[in-house]
């Protein structure tokens, strides 16, 4: 379970916070009792609904790449597990 929890910490932390290294589980930033799924996911979405035209293709590059960290963790955790399964 050790190595499943490890493929799930960015050692580069997320850009806005380099403490912040899980990839789909952080607290949140006002609220300590809180937590948010895939913070950078939804925050880059976030940022896409309120971008200009000349923003969107800067966040479309930054999401596919939060999309692809999450992906790679997944990966990892599955092949984990897969002497297991």
């Amino acid at each position: 379970m050790i190595n499943v929890e490890r493929c799930f910490v960015n050692p580069r932390g997320t850009p806005d916070d380099a403490t912040a290294r899980h990839v789909l589980f952080s607290t949140s930033k006002t609220d300590n009792y809180a937590g948010q799924v895939m913070q950078q996911v939804y925050k880059v979405l976030d940022d896409m609904a309120e971008a200009t035209k000349e923003q969107l293709p800067a966040l479309g590059d930054e999401l596919a790449n939060q999309i692809s960290i999450v992906h790679s963790s997944v990966l990892c955790g599955i092949s984990a597990f897969a002497e297991f399964i």
